[in-house]
């Protein structure tokens, strides 16, 4: 399995997914079934951007990967967790996945 990691800079909102959409399909058209958003900058994701983050696993899905979200904010945690996305795709509040397996 490809990993690929991508550190989200802004918010993923209506007005920014275009970049996540895009960085998305080059990792995955480079060979990337696994892709690890970083969010520790973001503080806000409205419908839009949890569609395209719902667009981006379920590609990654039938390509046999995932989409994994770390360094998730509690606000942003509560938007997935509401919505019961975290049922979609792996949530961690940890920075990296050897810290999320760690504790």
């Amino acid at each position: 399995m490809v990993t690929h990691r991508l550190v989200m800079t802004e918010n993923i909102v209506a007005a920014t997914v275009s970049a996540l959409r895009q960085a998305a399909e080059q990792a995955m058209d480079s060979g990337a079934t696994r892709l690890q958003l970083d969010l520790a900058r973001v503080q806000d994701l409205d419908s839009v951007g949890l569609s395209v983050l719902i667009g981006i696993s379920m590609s990654l899905q039938r390509a046999g990967g995932a989409l994994e979200l770390y360094n998730v904010r509690d606000e942003v945690f509560d938007i997935i967790h509401s919505m019961r996305l975290d049922k979609h795709f792996q949530v961690h509040r940890f920075p990296t996945e050897r810290d999320a397996t760690s504790s």
